[in-house]
């Protein structure tokens, strides 16, 4: 039995991607982005946090604790979206922002 050689097989063509394919990773590249930035907020205001709450050496939990509470919001809207659709979610988060704002 002849068993063919890496030189005698065809290659293969290579994947296209289509607009989709590329719609989705810019959408992570910018998730990304502003998981990122949303740290700035706590980096930023971390000095004034940990000398109004007299931290000290447990500075470090500000940054914790914003990120478990922002993993558990992510995880409460993965819930709601489940049991409903995508349209509620869109309004319910109109809705709530509207209603929280100060402006």
């Amino acid at each position: 039995m002849v068993t063919p050689t890496p030189a005698s097989e065809p290659d293969a063509p290579a994947p296209k991607h289509g607009i989709r394919f590329w719609a989705v990773i810019i959408a992570l590249g910018v998730t990304n982005l502003l998981g990122a930035l949303e740290n700035t907020v706590v980096t930023t205001s971390g000095p004034t946090i940990v000398s109004d709450l007299a931290l000290g050496e447990n500075y470090i939990w500000i940054t914790n604790a914003f990120f478990i509470c922002w993993c558990v919001k992510v995880f409460s809207f993965q819930k709601h979206c489940r049991l409903r659709s995508v349209t509620d979610l869109g309004s319910s988060v109109v809705r709530h922002f509207s209603l929280c704002s100060d402006n």
